[in-house]
């Protein structure tokens, strides 16, 4: 990981599949969305960014690009127990800008999955302060 920036990236699949990628302090680094994305262009286009550490899902039954993304780049795949809700979506996004319902999709299931993790980098964080 030498050299290499950290990510959580969030993906939404489908015939348009988006990508969110965020840093560790859940500020996005980029957005996009395109129609017939395959895994090698979205492996290409994600891994010049930096190492993906985690990659999220808004679905509780993980896609299958999004598992084989995640297990082909080796990160952990984080996601929820039931499909996310609108609600909860929109409180993860707040006023950050998306192009598409993709995309909203694609940064709402980066956001849960830095979430999933923010209480431990910010003890991290602290400890690596002191």
């Amino acid at each position: 990981m030498e050299g290499k920036k950290p990510l959580i990236v969030g993906i939404d699949p489908g015939t348009t599949t988006a990508y969110s990628i965020i840093d560790f302090e859940g500020s996005v680094i980029k957005l996009e969305s395109a129609k017939n994305l395959g895994i090698n262009s979205l492996i290409r286009d994600i891994v010049k960014e930096g190492k993906v550490i985690l990659v999220g899902t808004d679905k509780a039954k993980v896609p299958s690009l999004v598992e084989n993304f995640a297990v082909k780049v080796g990160a952990r795949l984080v996601h929820s127990k039931e499909d996310l809700k609108i609600t909860e979506k929109k409180s993860l996004v707040g006023s950050s800008e998306t192009k598409d319902e993709h995309q909203f999709d694609a940064l709402a299931s980066s956001l849960f999955a830095f979430n999933s993790i923010k209480n431990m980098v910010k003890r991290i964080d602290l400890f690596l302060s002191e």
